[in-house]
């Protein structure tokens, strides 16, 4: 089994590897295939750190497509996965990138929270294993440096671009150039300093080409393009939704090909190209309407899903009643009794003080396989069935306290909890006056007697069934004894009862 693992172990590292490859190929459709597929093989076997990676590199994906709603899916899966499983290093990771996704919804303050705790792991440690650590330490600094900025608290900002400049060039990490210039030159232009905004726009928008593989790529490019309206930097900015247009074809999603034709209207409204811009609202509509159906054909397609699962949640729960079930009488069968017996002593410590003590009974069909050779198999069965529905209508007054089972034959048991042996007494005579009163009602051939045999105790939960049912079986020995047609109950001395309790005609 181990060396199955680890061989499967090694296939979802190799498929992690791929992916990262073809991400930066940027192949995002193909990279998301190959990623599912190692996210549930790592799950199925039990690889949690590997799934927690999968969903990373998941929500990445869809990040990078503009699926923000699918990438916090993704990063809200793999923190789970993180904190249930005590994975401390990786939790930094998910926090910045759910950070990120809180950005893209423009809800600053809680990307801000989720910023901080990244941080904060990252200060104290948690993750000094990982490989990659350095790069998750510069983008935590810089994702908080501009959501300061967003929110307008500039010297916080720019104590963060300065924290992340010297940590790069302390480790000498490559990349990351494009959002610290991008933050310092948004920095300058909301403190009045415009020379150098100007002086830095061509390092500026050669920096973004070279850093199109970014988780935070569309964000950034919105941000940018925000920032050259501002500035009315017409020129980089119809660059730049050229080449986010580029990429977007690259992805064939309808979603990038939204926010590429948005791009494109506030572009050409700044501009005053209001012929375009009217044949981008129309082709906006049109893509609006695409994306409205694909959204609706997943939410039919979940649903669908849902409903097959309730479907075959309903035939198992279906099936596992059947089977616990008595075909003939529609009563509980012996598996059940079984089973519940084991719930019975497992739940000792839960009986009330109202009903501290069980009763386990046998309730026997007097003269039973004389009246079923006498009148055939068709009686001997209506009077089975008509046994366990005075049984089931007599144990119905305990409320959830008791259920009746056919055991074999004409065998029948109760189990249930009971407050004292009175009550016990004037449930086992209730059955013998029904069965009387229904036996004249419904004519049968002769009056339907019954003996019945009830071990009364205070459960320990060390009891065995064999030595519950051997006591309850004594028990009904002795009314068949003594006349049948009656019951008995057997008690410990420590159930503040009588030791016998019998009754017959």
């Amino acid at each position: 089994m181990g060396d199955y693992i680890t061989s499967v172990d090694k296939k979802v590292k190799a498929a992690i590897e791929e992916t990262m490859e073809l991400i930066g190929h940027k192949k995002m459709a193909e990279a998301r295939v190959l990623i599912d597929t190692a996210t549930h093989i790592s799950l199925e076997n039990k690889s949690y750190d590997l799934y927690a990676r999968c969903q990373n590199l998941s929500g990445f994906i869809y990040s990078s497509v503009g699926e923000d709603s699918l990438a916090m899916d993704s990063f809200l899966a793999g923190l789970e996965c993180c904190e249930n499983h005590k994975l401390s290093n990786l939790l930094p990771l998910f926090y910045n990138n759910i950070g990120s996704c809180y950005d893209g919804f423009k809800h600053y303050e809680k990307a801000l929270t989720f910023y901080r705790k990244a941080a904060e792991l990252l200060d104290q440690g948690v993750s000094q294993t990982e490989p990659r650590v350095h790069l998750w330490i510069c983008n935590a600094y810089i994702n908080l440096a501009n959501t300061h900025l967003a929110l307008r608290q500039f010297d916080e900002s720019f104590h963060y671009i300065e924290l992340a400049e010297a940590y790069k060039k302390k480790h000498q990490i490559n990349g990351y150039d494009f959002p610290l210039l991008l933050g310092k030159c948004r920095y300058h232009w909301a403190k009045g300093n415009p020379i150098f905004v100007h002086n830095k726009m061509d390092e500026l928008i050669d920096s973004r080409h070279q850093y199109d593989t970014s988780t935070d790529y569309v964000i950034e490019t919105l941000e940018l393009c925000d920032f050259l309206k501002d500035m009315k930097e017409y020129g980089p900015w119809e660059e730049t939704i050229m080449s986010f247009e580029t990429y977007a074809k690259q992805q064939n999603t309808i979603r990038l090909d939204l926010m590429v034709t948005e791009l494109w209207m506030d572009y050409c409204k700044a501009t005053n190209n209001m012929n375009r811009y009217f044949q981008l609202c129309i082709a906006h509509t049109d893509l609006s309407l695409q994306e409205k159906a694909v959204i609706n054909a997943g939410r039919s397609e979940t649903l669908d899903l849902k409903l097959q699962l309730l479907e075959k949640e309903q035939a198992r729960r279906t099936a596992e009643t059947a089977s616990l079930t008595d075909s003939l009488t529609g009563i509980w069968n012996r598996t059940k009794l079984i089973k519940d017996f084991r719930a019975y002593r497992s739940m000792v410590h839960n009986l009330t003080s109202e009903k501290p003590h069980v009763a386990f009974g046998i309730i026997d069909i007097d003269c039973f396989k004389s009246q079923n050779d006498t009148f055939g198999h068709v009686y001997g069965d209506q009077c089975l069935k008509t046994v366990a529905r005075v049984l089931s209508d007599c144990i119905s007054s305990f409320g959830d306290d008791g259920d009746v089972y056919r055991y074999g034959g004409d065998e029948f048991i109760y189990l249930m909890q009971c407050k004292n042996v009175h009550q016990l007494e004037l449930l086992a005579q209730g059955i013998k006056e029904q069965l009387a009163k229904i036996s004249q009602e419904e004519q049968f051939q002769t009056p339907l007697h019954v003996s019945q045999g009830y071990y009364f105790f205070r459960p320990n939960g060390a009891e065995h069934f064999n030595d519950v049912f051997a006591s309850a079986d004594h028990a009904l020995y002795e009314i068949k004894r003594s006349g049948k047609n009656g019951y008995h109950i057997t008690t410990l001395p420590d159930t503040c009862a009588d030791h016998n309790h019998t009754s017959r005609n």
